[in-house]
């Protein structure tokens, strides 16, 4: 069983997060209509961002003079219109008024004025708003709450704000519950059992059991001889034992890596690619390679989170200790955590517009290791959390402070040193002939643009050979047989600072500078919030606030406990592989030292913790333990949170709580159909039983 831990928090997306943690408001007089999440992020990330900054100057509460007797700041005043009617007509964009103004279809009806059209993807976004009905949560200027701090919901006394405890276990109600209770999950589901009126199902049959355990850890079928072998083993642990074997295999980290996959947004392309330009991200693969590796060797979950928002920084530690000790060291070979920075290189490029990239980043660290949606304060306070925009503004002072490569050549190889082989030698020289044509491509674009020239046909030979260019580097970076894995990093600028709140997100209307620091709500003293002037912020960072106890060096590296700091040039490493370098499978955390001490990988914030909790539950026992989970009633789900609050976060996480749930009576029970087809969603519903 190893001693390492992580992978847990992975089970991600299949629980809904923000009813689950955010929680969903009481109904209020002055609440818009009920959107769909999709339909929400569409107009929070698409919509309002467009309206505030081309159309609130002019249209809104807070204009100087209104034009045209026009409001577009609720979903009220664009039905009712302005001096020309309605502004739109919800279902059909080609007969609504702000559609055809910002098309400018209409040489009388051009909006906005004077040669500020929107771009093509602008229009395409509202028109495709409009097309869905205009969905819009925001409510009438009149109506809205009179303070900044006044919050939707429950607000700070939501549950999902309380510490973390340890809940009482539902008492027993006879002698034949306590031989049917093999885990504290069961004591919850056989009360929830109870409350309804139904009686636990019998135990599935062998046959059932491994297929059902295969599917839901590996996501591939057993094979014929290992259901016999399961099905026909005498030994009173043999189910322990699957597990096990199942935990072991490569297609676990395969299988659940995917669903943190989806919760970091991974993709190999770059969305909305600034200019010309090539999509792709062509070293985007080895983020996936370390999620799936990461899952495999069950890698700490605090070192699962630091090394995702600072891998860099922590890479930058090591050296620095290797050279305080030994000034002549070599900086460590393996730098294949570099690769962890996926998580936030590997966004939307959203045409090149930095507030957006931030706004990205922002929302999607958030949204994975808190289950908030800090990103919905970008334009205003949080409508249902206690999040003010300032708030919103520390974390993206943090973001801003952050660099990328401009090319694939320029990252960071996943090993120091890399074997000159005929093949690298090639991609090299390719590399350097084709950065040399962009970078005289840039020169002539410049002098181009300082000339003042009208030459339409020059311009577009421009752009043609720029497209080329672009073309041409992604062909080699992503094909060429010696490109080298390279890690797609972000590191802090050269000279940190803090950045102003954009009053209602608008780059232009700039309000008080706010220093980088916490959410207040998340802030053990909130009046006493420390400000981070190390850098970007990254490091030491938030989400980890408690630092793990250092280990004397001379602590052998196989007897450290997992999250200490480890001495790089301790690792061991084998001479094969890509371009003749390979590192062993399980190698111990890497340096985890921060820059300002010998301390090692801090403890998850409790509500990361939470939020690892809630994803973990939500696929082994899918709906029966996430509908125990309200603010009325004591949470199933506590049981799981608290092992990691009482494991620092450093435990084998998710093996920990697969082999406490995968035991529990629910899992093991008859079912029914989703036996026999593992497409089927109702393997954990409420809770195998019969009346």
């Amino acid at each position: 069983m190893r001693n390492a831990s992580l992978s847990f928090l992975f089970l991600s997306l299949l629980l809904p997060l923000a009813p689950a943690v955010g929680g969903v408001p009481p109904p209020r007089s002055d609440a818009g209509p009920t959107l769909s999440p999709a339909d929400l992020a569409f107009f929070e990330n698409k919509i309002r961002p467009v309206l505030v900054d081309h159309c609130y100057k002019c249209h809104s509460h807070d204009a100087e003079r209104v034009k045209g007797g026009l409001f577009l700041d609720s979903s009220a005043a664009l039905l009712m219109g302005g001096d020309t009617g309605p502004a739109l007509i919800p279902g059909q964009p080609n007969e609504s008024l702000l559609i055809t103004a910002i098309s400018y279809k209409d040489e009388e009806l051009q909006m906005p004025p004077k040669g500020k059209k929107l771009t093509d993807a602008q229009i395409a976004d509202l028109t495709e708003w409009v097309r869905r009905g205009a969905p819009d949560p925001r409510v009438p200027a009149s109506t809205k709450p009179g303070a900044l701090t006044t919050y939707g919901g429950v607000g700070k006394n939501h549950w999902a704000f309380q510490p973390v405890k340890k809940p009482a276990l539902p008492a027993t109600a006879s002698p034949a519950d306590s031989t049917w209770i093999q885990t504290p999950v069961d004591h919850f589901i056989l009360a929830s059992l109870q409350d309804h009126g139904l009686t636990p199902n019998p135990a599935a049959d062998r046959r059932a059991l491994i297929r059902r355990v295969s599917i839901d850890l590996t996501g591939l079928p057993p094979t014929t001889a290992e259901i016999t072998a399961f099905v026909a083993d005498p030994a009173p642990d043999a189910y322990a034992q699957l597990v096990d074997r199942l935990l072991a295999s490569p297609a676990y980290g395969e299988r659940w890596g995917r669903y943190w996959l989806d919760v970091a947004r991974y993709s190999d392309t770059k969305g909305d690619a600034k200019g010309r330009e090539d999509l792709r991200y062509p070293n985007a693969w080895t983020y996936r390679d370390y999620v799936i590796d990461a899952f495999n060797r069950d890698l700490p979950y605090n070192q699962f989170i630091v090394e995702q928002l600072a891998a860099d920084r922590l890479l930058a530690a090591a050296i620095k200790k290797s050279k305080t000790k030994k000034p002549d060291a070599e900086p460590p070979l393996d730098q294949r955590s570099l690769a962890a920075l996926g998580f936030l290189s590997l966004g939307n490029k959203f045409n090149g517009v930095t507030h957006d990239i931030i706004n990205d980043r922002i929302d999607v660290t958030s949204k994975a290791f808190l289950g908030l949606t800090v990103s919905c304060a970008r334009c205003h306070d949080h409508k249902f959390d206690p999040i003010p925009t300032k708030d919103y503004y520390s974390l993206y002072g943090v973001f801003a402070n952050l660099n990328e490569p401009k090319y694939a050549r320029d990252q960071p190889t996943l090993f120091a040193k890399i074997p000159k082989t005929p093949e690298l030698l090639d991609y090299l020289a390719k590399s350097d002939a084709l950065k040399l044509q962009a970078d005289d491509l840039e020169t002539r674009y410049a002098a181009f643009r300082k000339s003042r020239e009208k030459d339409a046909e020059k311009r577009k030979e421009l752009v043609r050979e720029e497209t080329r260019i672009q073309r041409e580097i992604g062909d080699l970076d992503s094909n060429h047989p010696g490109s080298p894995a390279r890690a797609a990093v972000v590191t802090d600028v050269p000279r940190a600072r803090d950045y102003p709140v954009l009053i209602r997100g608008e780059a232009q209307n700039k309000g008080p500078v706010v220093p980088r620091r916490f959410l207040e709500i998340l802030s053990p003293d909130p009046k006493k919030r420390p400000e981070w002037h190390e850098g970007s912020g990254r490091l030491p960072h938030p989400f980890l606030v408690e630092p793990a106890p250092p280990v004397p060096d001379e602590v052998p590296i196989e007897h450290r406990p997992p999250g200490c700091v480890v001495d790089p040039e301790a690792i061991p490493l084998a001479n094969r592989g890509r371009h003749g370098i390979e590192v062993e499978p399980h190698l111990p955390p890497l340096a985890n030292g921060d820059v300002a001490g010998q301390r090692g990988v801090e403890r998850p914030h409790p509500n990361a913790g939470g939020v690892a909790a809630l994803r973990g539950e939500g696929h082994h026992l899918v709906e029966g333990m996430h509908a125990g989970v309200s603010p009325a009633r004591p949470l199933q789900h506590e049981v799981l949170a608290r092992h990691l609050a009482d494991r620092r976060g450093e435990s084998p996480l998710h093996r920990r709580l697969v082999r406490l749930q995968l035991p529990a009576r629910v899992p093991r029970a008859v079912v029914g159909e989703s036996d026999r087809d593992p497409s089927a969603g109702d393997r954990g519903r409420l809770i195998g039983h019969r009346r």
